[in-house]
């Protein structure tokens, strides 16, 4: 029994290179037969959902749900979600815009290619794998993790799961994790904004030599589309603490404004009360002054008795 080993594209053009003519020719048409035939799941989904695709964005026909409704039926299909999913995935991966005439065209020349390129374990992407790659938005992340899939023959529910993971995984991220316990009171609150922004700040100031040390010796065998995702994270992450940082500034100046012109009054009112207690007081000395001289003045003089000197 002949066993069959992985070759790589480079591969295939050396031995095509050794081969003779005739041979040449029989290997590339029965290698591009055999790949029709061994992906031919995944090639008439994305060629159905490129013409459904057209069906639903077709202005002239009066309701294009219905029109799908239609051909599961036709087709022996429960549900339209098997269809929705051959659209979605076709219109991810092949509609494009023509640039000359700007019309809608179905390019699907990159799912060709990608099927062409085997996974580590010989097996080719399904149509699982570009259903799942086909919901992500970022292109970027669609090819790191198209590059990831491929290197560890990933099947379609563990791309699934990898994706699940990432996303929490940045949901965490840029939620800082769980919910923090916000301290009680203003004093704590205050002394745990100060800490917290230390630490950071010590940690950020301390590790700037060395970040950029490690990016100069970083060996390139180890980096991939994925870490430069996670640098990508950690950007993102710092402008939206940028943010937060500016937010917190602003709510502890207007705190720190409040805080004083509290004092001040605070301060204005003992004055104000402290030299009313004092006026007061010198009021009550004065009157009661006046009053005893009021009552001396008026009340009766006592007549004194005369001693006569005696006679000699």
């Amino acid at each position: 029994m002949t066993s069959i080993k992985k070759v790589t594209k480079k591969d295939r053009e050396a031995l095509l290179d050794d081969m003779h003519s005739q041979t040449a020719q029989l290997a590339v048409e029965g290698y591009d037969k055999l790949s029709r035939l061994r992906n031919a799941g995944v090639l008439l989904a994305i060629e159905l959902g490129c013409q459904i695709d057209q069906i639903t964005n077709n202005e002239s026909i009066e309701d294009g749900s219905m029109e799908v409704t239609k051909l599961a039926t036709y087709w022996g299909m429960d549900n339209t979600s098997r269809l929705y999913e051959w659209r979605n995935t076709a219109a991810a991966f092949c509609k494009t815009t023509d640039e000359i005439t700007g019309e809608i065209v179905y390019d699907k020349s990159f799912v060709l290619e990608q099927m062409r390129d085997p996974m580590s374990n010989g097996n080719t992407l399904g149509f699982e794998h570009f259903k799942q790659l086909g919901r992500l938005t970022s292109e970027r992340k669609r090819l790191a993790l198209l590059k990831q899939t491929r290197k560890n023959s990933w099947s379609g529910n563990q791309l699934k799961a990898e994706i699940a993971g990432s996303s929490t995984e940045k949901s965490v991220i840029r939620s800082g994790g769980r919910k923090p316990q916000v301290p009680g009171s203003v004093f704590q609150l205050v002394q745990k904004i100060y800490s917290s922004g230390q630490q950071l700040n010590n940690f950020l100031i301390a590790s700037e030599p060395a970040t950029a040390a490690k990016f100069d010796e970083v060996s390139t065998d180890k980096v991939d589309d994925v870490f430069v995702e996670k640098i990508d994270d950690a950007i993102e992450q710092l402008n939206h603490l940028r943010g937060s940082i500016d937010r917190q500034v602003d709510i502890l100046i207007e705190g720190r404004d409040h805080i004083e012109k509290v004092m001040k009054n605070t301060d204005s009112r003992t004055i104000t009360v402290s030299a009313t207690e004092t006026n007061a007081e010198e009021e009550y000395i004065t009157g009661t002054a006046i009053a005893a001289k009021v009552r001396k003045a008026n009340a009766p003089k006592k007549k004194t008795k005369q001693i006569r000197p005696r006679k000699g």
